[in-house]
């Protein structure tokens, strides 16, 4: 299971900026391993994922597609906010107390 594991930066002084030379305590993202997980998609899915994408790009091709700069915005923000999510990062702001 995904977890965050407290670890500690040992301080460098040799390096050029004071800030850098700074050592402390840290929350490290510690993600589920992927490894022998299998990814299974049945056929039934598989085939929507083909309709759906068949349609987005003849979508993107049409004379109307002009007026889906505000929806590509929207779904790129969408899929940052998901991606910073997966990979364990806090978007909302807000600072992650330490244990």
């Amino acid at each position: 299971m995904a977890h965050y594991e407290a670890r500690h930066w040992e301080p460098s002084y040799g390096a050029p900026a004071r800030r850098d030379r700074r050592g402390g305590t840290y929350r490290s993202y510690v993600p589920d391993p992927l490894v022998n997980r299998p990814l299974m998609v049945d056929a039934e899915l598989d085939a929507q994922c083909a309709q759906a994408e068949a349609v987005v790009r003849g979508l993107a091709h049409s004379p109307d597609a002009r007026g889906l700069e505000g929806l590509a915005r929207f779904l790129l923000r969408s899929e940052a906010l998901a991606s910073s999510r997966i990979e364990g990062l806090q978007v909302d702001g807000s600072p992650w107390p330490l244990p």
